[in-house]
């Protein structure tokens, strides 16, 4: 078996054991409508339930590195470059903003609709005190956004199309589809919108051929959703336009 193959075998294994462990984490946890989570009858703190997406996260993003060494396939066929350009950042920048402008609009689509979208998982992970908004924002986010990317977007669309020259299109809408299963926990609003933002993300990531670029809009992304819809500083904003 060639590198690639071996590096792509072990990486549909991995994306096997995240579904798997989804799947399973959904059962598992009961997220009440107050944001309050439950394994059993067992309530889970919010640092606990952010030790526990960090450690899950860290293991995947280093199963799938592991691979990359074990395999020999060269970090840049995942687009992965240790240079930090500017440009790439500022390009992910401006994508995330547009996407997440973009989900909002689609879930207000949905919702008219009739369609579910669960809030509660963002609720169970928004913080009630500093400290917390500093580990949501500087460190749960940010890994969320580099091994997901990593994952779904660089390992399987790039590898994909350098090792056996597969189809980009096939391959963005298959990593879009996995991407959107493993968020059914937002419900079936959740998992349309995510596998329209899978779409855009694997159209980003062929088209620029930057894992920087998406990974910087995938966290943008979703530090915009907590600021909008679960920190103060909105409603601390709209105080301050009234009172004047």
């Amino acid at each position: 078996m060639s590198a690639y193959g071996i590096f792509l075998a072990g990486v549909a294994l991995v994306t096997l054991f995240v579904l798997v462990l989804a799947q399973l984490t959904q059962r598992q946890l009961t997220i009440r409508e107050d944001g309050v989570v439950l394994v059993g009858e067992q309530r889970i703190t919010t640092i606990q339930l952010y030790g526990n997406v960090f450690f899950s996260q860290l293991l995947i993003g280093g199963l799938i590195l592991a691979l990359l060494w074990v395999s020999a396939v060269p970090p840049t066929a995942l687009a992965i470059d240790a240079r930090i350009d500017v440009d790439l950042i500022a390009l992910g920048l401006g994508l995330g903003i547009v996407l997440y402008l973009g989900n909002e609009a689609s879930v207000h689509l949905l919702d008219r609709l009739g369609v579910a979208y669960s809030e509660r998982l963002r609720t169970a992970l928004t913080p009630t005190r500093g400290t917390g908004w500093v580990m949501l924002l500087g460190v749960v986010l940010p890994t969320i956004a580099v091994v997901e990317e990593l994952l779904f977007r660089a390992a399987i669309i790039g590898a994909g199309i350098a090792g056996f020259g597969l189809d980009p299109i096939l391959l963005v809408v298959l990593s879009a589809a996995l991407f959107a299963i493993g968020h059914g926990a937002q419900g079936m609003g959740g998992i349309l919108v995510t596998g329209v933002l899978g779409l855009v993300l694997g159209a980003a990531f062929v088209y620029w051929g930057s894992l920087l670029v998406v990974v910087v809009a995938h966290y943008v992304i979703n530090v915009l959703e907590f600021i909008v819809h679960a920190s103060p500083i909105p409603s601390r904003v709209r105080s301050l336009v009234v009172t004047r």
